[in-house]
Parts: C-alpha cells; structure tokens; sequence
C-alpha cells in the first residue's frame, strides 16, 4: 500500500456527551437519540468531531411538532435546530451541562423562539480543558481541523 492513512481512533469528545446525557437524564429530559461521531460534510474544512441530541417529533416533553436537536461540533460549538430552523446557542464551546439541560428545557417547553440565555457564558465543563487539549493534540497531528 502507498501513501500514510490517518485516522481519528478514539473520539475525544464522547466524555463530553456522556456527561451532558446524565445530567439532561436527572432533570428528566433524556432525547430519544444521541449520536456522537466524525463526519467529513466540507473536504475543505476537514473532520469535524459532532454530538447531536435529539428528541423526535411524538417525545411528551416536546411542544413543537418538528421535534429538536441540540448539536455540538468542535468547530462551531452549540446551537439547537427544529425543522430547519437553526439558532446558535451563545454558551462556551464546552459548557457545563447543567447549562445545556437548562437550555433544553427552556426550548423544549417553547421552542426555538422561547427566550433562553445561560446564567453565565463562561460556565464550563469541568473536564472541558483536558478535551481541548486533546482536540489540539489531534489537529497538531493532521487528524482534524481545529
């Protein structure tokens, strides 16, 4: 075989979904779907390390009938998206999760319109360092962008 293949074996970033899907669990908002992976959708860009949440359309929490997704990607951080409206949710690129339980129940019970801001934008997770370093650690060795 000719040419190095590289790849990305471990995902660094499933703590970080781990620890947001138990925290939404104890306040009572487990989605029905959580996804975690690389996916390459822009060749130029690179892979992209992704966390996607969902709570489908029938889910009894869920007032809007398109359903909702909260996404985390390492490169555009959290936003949450129903149908194909998208908004931005304006938090750290690791926010604690307690944060983005708040921010679910907030969007669940009304939307993507329903008024939502976190108590503090600088509230981290408290392993959210050690995933950045090993976000860094993964582009300095040409793996993904960062």
């Amino acid at each position: 075989m000719t040419g190095t293949v590289q790849r990305l074996t471990l995902l660094p970033h499933l703590p970080y979904g781990d620890a947001v899907h138990i925290v939404l669990g104890r306040a009572g908002l487990v989605p029905d779907v959580l996804e975690a992976g690389l996916r390459v959708e822009d060749p130029k860009r690179g892979p992209e390390l992704f966390l996607t949440l969902s709570w489908l359309p029938q889910h009894p929490d869920l007032t809007d009938p398109a359903g909702l997704d909260l996404l985390w990607s390492h490169l555009t951080g959290w936003s949450a998206r129903s149908g194909p409206d998208v908004r931005r949710l304006l938090v750290s690129a690791f926010a604690a999760p307690p944060v983005l339980a708040d921010a679910a129940l907030t969007l669940l019970t009304g939307g993507l319109g329903a008024p939502w801001q976190p108590a503090t934008v600088l509230h981290e997770w408290e392993d959210g360092r050690a995933l950045d370093l090993a976000l860094n650690s993964a582009a300095e060795q040409g793996l993904i962008a960062w």
